[in-house]
C-alpha cells in the first residue's frame, strides 16, 4: 500500500551515518562517547578505553579483538533491536559507534597474515624477522579479500537501525604530483575513503586549534578542500564536538538561502 509522508516525518525516522577522522589524541574517542546520547561502543582500538572511562562511564562497551568478535557483535546488536522491538521497549542504544574502522581493518590484515603463516607451518606468535622475509607479503588476491571483508562491515554497520559514527585515524597528506596535498581517512583501499564518504551523511576532520587548544570538526569550507570532507546546509565550516547539536541541526528545516549564495 503507498504511503505519503510529510519530509518532516521522514526526517525524524532517518538515521544517520556520520564519520569523523583525525590523528591520534584530537579528541575523537571522547567526543563521541561525551556527545553521542545511549551510545554502544565496538572497541577495536584498545588505548580508547581511558578516553571512554573519563568521557562516559555508563556507556556501553564491546571490546573487539577479533573479525569473529566484529561478526558476533553485529548479530548481537540486530538481536536486541528485535527483542525491544517485540517487546515494545525503547531502543537499547541510540548510537552505535566504531572505534576505529582503521583498526578494524587491522584486525582483518592480521587474520589474513596469520592464516599466511600457518599455511607455512608457522605459530604467529613466534615469527621472527627471517620468517616474515619467507612468508612474504600479502597478495592481491589477498588485499583484495581484505578489501571485500572490509566492505562487508561497512554494509552491516550501515544497516543497523539506529544513528552510527565511523571513526577513522587521518591518512598522511598526500600528493597527485600537483603542489597541493590531501588528507584522508587511514584505511585500506584507494577507493574505499570516497565510498565511505559517500555513504555518510557527513564527513568530518577532527582537530585542535595550533593556538588555543580548542578541538573542532571541519565540514567545509575554505581549508577543507585539502581534506575528505562532507558538509550539510544546516552545519557551519567548523563546528564545536558536540554530535547531539549535529544531530539537531540536520534534523531542523532547512533555512532559507537567497540565490546568489548558491553562486
Amino acid at each position: 500500500m503507498i504511503k505519503v509522508q510529510k519530509a518532516g516525518e521522514l526526517a525524524k525516522e532517518d538515521f544517520q551515518f556520520i564519520t569523523i577522522y583525525g590523528d591520534t589524541g584530537s579528541g575523537k574517542t571522547t567526543m563521541a562517547a561525551k556527545s553521542c546520547k545511549k551510545p554502544l561502543i565496538l572497541l577495536t582500538e584498545p588505548n580508547g578505553r581511558s578516553s571512554i572511562i573519563a568521557a562516559n562511564k555508563n556507556a556501553d562497551v564491546i571490546q573487539i579483538t577479533s573479525v569473529d568478535d566484529l561478526s558476533d557483535a553485529f548479530q548481537y546488536v540486530r538481536e536486541e533491536f528485535v527483542k525491544a522491538k517485540k517487546a515494545k521497549q525503547p531502543k537499547p542504544w541510540d548510537w552505535i559507534i566504531m572505534d576505529s574502522f582503521t583498526d578494524a581493518q587491522k584486525l582483518l590484515y592480521d587474520a589474513i597474515f596469520q592464516l599466511k603463516a600457518q599455511s607455512g607451518n608457522k605459530n604467529p606468535n613466534e615469527i621472527k624477522m627471517a620468517d616474515l622475509e619467507k612468508i612474504g607479503t600479502l597478495t592481491m588476491r589477498e588485499w583484495g579479500i581484505i578489501i571485500d571483508r572490509s566492505n562487508n562491515i561497512l554494509r552491516q554497520f550501515r544497516a543497523l537501525p539506529v544513528h552510527k559514527l565511523l571513526i577513522c585515524l587521518k591518512s598522511a597528506p598526500s600528493s597527485d604530483g600537483q603542489d597541493e596535498t590531501f588528507t584522508t581517512l587511514n584505511i585500506y583501499g584507494t577507493k574505499l575513503p570516497n565510498q565511505i564518504a559517500s555513504m555518510s551523511n557527513i564527513v568530518g576532520y577532527v582537530f585542535r586549534g595550533k593556538k588555543t587548544g580548542e578541538r573542532k570538526v571541519m565540514f567545509s569550507g575554505a581549508g577543507s578542500q585539502s581534506y575528505l570532507c562532507k558538509g550539510h546546509v544546516n552545519l557551519k565550516n567548523l563546528e564545536s564536538p558536540a554530535i547531539y547539536d549535529w544531530l539537531k541541526k540536520m534534523q531542523d528545516e532547512v533555512k532559507e538561502t537567497a540565490f546568489e549564495d548558491y553562486v
